[in-house]
C-alpha cells in the first residue's frame, strides 16, 4: 500500500496550465530567436546599446587628456541633412595667417553608432600640434545605408575645399583617418581617391585629388567583409552579421554589396602612405589590419604599423589607442602625430620605407 497522498483534484489543472505556459514561453523565446536572426534591426540596436555604453567611458576616460586652449567649432556640410556636420578643433594661439595641415577623423561604432564627440580630448592632443582637426558626424544605421557615409565623407571633403581660407587650412596637405568603422569608411574612400575605377564602380566623385591626400591613418579596422563574418562564436557572430545587413543589406560576404565594400579587394598601388595599428587582443588585428598590410606592402605601398607581440602586458583590445592611461596608447599617440607630421611636411616628405614594430 502505497504511502503516498493522492493528487488533489486540481493537479491534472495546474499542469495543464504549466505545459500551456512553456509553450507559449518557448514559442515566443523561438519567435524572438527567429526576427533577432532574419530581421538585422533588433540586433543592430542591441549592439548600438553596447558600443554607446563602451563610447561613453571611452569619452570619460579620454576627459583627463584634454588639452586646454583649443577651440571647437560645428559646421553643417551638406544642406537640409542633419546627420552632416563637422567638428573642427584648432589652437586658439592659432592666427588667421596660420594655414595648417588638416587631419580627417571618421569615428568608430560599428557603423550603428559613435559621434564626433566621443574622442574630441583625443583630438586636442592633435591640434596642440598644430593640426586643424576635423571630426566628420555620419549617418548610422539601421536609419541610414551604405554607401551613405561614403558620400558624406566626400561632401565633408569637398566643403573643406570650398571653405579653405576662412578656416585656415592647407587642403594640399589632408591626412584621413578613422577608428574600426571609421577606419572601414575612410578606406573606401582613400581607395576611390586613388583608384578612378573603384570610384565609378561606387558612383562618388573624388572631392580629393590622390596630392591632396599624403596619408591614411586606420586603427582597428575592417577591411575584408569575408573574413570579418567569420567568427566561429556564435554571439560574436550573429552581432556581426546583424550589423552589417543593417548597413549594407546583406550578410552575404559573396554579394556584389560586401564585395565592394570590401577594401582590401580595392586597394591598388596608388593607395596613400598609410599608419596601421591594432591592438594583440583584437581579433581584428590578425583578421583585418595585418592582411591589409601585406596587401598594401605587396602592391608597393609604404606602410607604418602599430602592431605588438602576443605577450604583450596589459593586453590591447579593440579600440586601445584611445587609451591614453596606458603606455601602447601614450606610445600610439606619439606615433600617429609623428606620422600625421611627416605626411604633412611642406615639401611632401616621404618615409624611408615599410617600418613597423
Amino acid at each position: 500500500m502505497s504511502d503516498d497522498p493522492a493528487p488533489s483534484p486540481t493537479e491534472p489543472r495546474r499542469r495543464g496550465r504549466c505545459r500551456r505556459v512553456c509553450a507559449v514561453v518557448g514559442a515566443a523565446g523561438v519567435a524572438l530567436i527567429t526576427v533577432l536572426v532574419i530581421w538585422p534591426t533588433p540586433g543592430a540596436l542591441i549592439v548600438r546599446a553596447v558600443f554607446e555604453y563602451g563610447g561613453k567611458k571611452t569619452g570619460e576616460s579620454l576627459a583627463k587628456h584634454r588639452v586646454a586652449g583649443i577651440d571647437v567649432t560645428t559646421e553643417s556640410y551638406r544642406p537640409d541633412d542633419d546627420d552632416a556636420t563637422v567638428d573642427i578643433y584648432r589652437s586658439a594661439q592659432a592666427g588667421p595667417d596660420d594655414v595648417q595641415p588638416v587631419v580627417v577623423w571618421t569615428h568608430g561604432g560599428g557603423w550603428v553608432a559613435g559621434t564626433p564627440q566621443e574622442a574630441g580630448p583625443y583630438f586636442t592632443q592633435f591640434a596642440a600640434q598644430g593640426f586643424t582637426v576635423v571630426s566628420v558626424k555620419y549617418g548610422l544605421a539601421p536609419g541610414k545605408k551604405y554607401p551613405l557615409p561614403l558620400h558624406q565623407l566626400n561632401d565633408a571633403l569637398g566643403y573643406l575645399v570650398a571653405n579653405r581660407e576662412r578656416l585656415g587650412i592647407d587642403t594640399d596637405r589632408i591626412v584621413m583617418a578613422g577608428d574600426s568603422a571609421g577606419s572601414q569608411i575612410t578606406s573606401q574612400v582613400a581607395t576611390a581617391i586613388t583608384s578612378p575605377e573603384y570610384a565609378r564602380e561606387l558612383g562618388l566623385d573624388p572631392e580629393l585629388t590622390p596630392e591632396q591626400l599624403r596619408g591614411v591613418i586606420l586603427h582597428c579596422g575592417i577591411y575584408d567583409a569575408g573574413r570579418f563574418l567569420s567568427s566561429n562564436n556564435p554571439v560574436i557572430a550573429w552581432a556581426i552579421k546583424s550589423i552589417i545587413r543593417a548597413y549594407t543589406g546583406s550578410g552575404d560576404p559573396d554579394s556584389s554589396v560586401l564585395q565592394q565594400f570590401s577594401s582590401y579587394d580595392h586597394v591598388t598601388k596608388d593607395f596613400p602612405t598609410a599608419f596601421v595599428a591594432g591592438g594583440n587582443d583584437d581579433p581584428l588585428t590578425d583578421s583585418q589590419s595585418k592582411p591589409l598590410v601585406e596587401r598594401l606592402r605587396g602592391l608597393g605601398v609604404d606602410v607604418e604599423t602599430a602592431f605588438f607581440p602576443k605577450d604583450y602586458r596589459p593586453k590591447l583590445p579593440h579600440e586601445f589607442q584611445f587609451d591614453l592611461d596606458t603606455e601602447a596608447g601614450q606610445d600610439v599617440l606619439g606615433r600617429t602625430i609623428a606620422f600625421a607630421k611627416q605626411r604633412t611636411a611642406k615639401g611632401g616628405s616621404e618615409p624611408d620605407g615599410p617600418r613597423s614594430q
